[in-house]
């Protein structure tokens, strides 16, 4: 019986490092990739009305629709914290704290909203008002 086991241990042993053998010499045959493409910023985006129109990183618009000083935004996770609807309303949240001494005492939800003109005043206290809260998600 030890015998057996010891030959089907080594011809097992034999075959995987043969089949990984052949792999090195032709990696071709193992892994087939998708190139990746080439994102420069400057590709054309299609519009709604089907026109082309350039846009590239330096022309896109950023606006502050919030502040904090606390740095650990998701917790370790991907929340949901922003939310644009179908007729151009959009919501923001994010965890809002300012005070560093004491382990962000004031920690809670920061939010605002986009009425499809404007953005709401930028908001510098939380939503809530006496309990300490933090990686808020947006449901609508």
């Amino acid at each position: 019986m030890k015998k057996c086991f010891t030959l089907l241990v080594l011809t097992f042993s034999f075959s995987l490092g043969f089949s990984q053998f052949q792999l090195l010499k032709n990696p071709n045959k193992a892994i087939t990739q998708k190139a990746t493409p080439n994102i420069t910023g400057l590709e054309k985006i299609a519009n709604s009305d089907n026109s082309d129109f350039s846009m590239n990183k330096s022309s896109m618009l950023e606006l502050l629709i919030g502040e904090s000083r606390y740095d650990l935004q998701t917790n370790g996770s991907i929340n949901h914290r922003f939310t644009r609807t179908e007729d151009g309303e959009m919501y923001g949240v994010w965890t809002m704290g300012f005070q560093e001494s004491g382990g962000f005492l004031d920690r809670g939800t920061g939010y605002n909203s986009f009425d499809g003109t404007t953005w709401g005043e930028i908001p510098n206290t939380r939503l809530e008002e006496s309990v300490r809260t933090g990686w808020p998600n947006y449901v609508r």
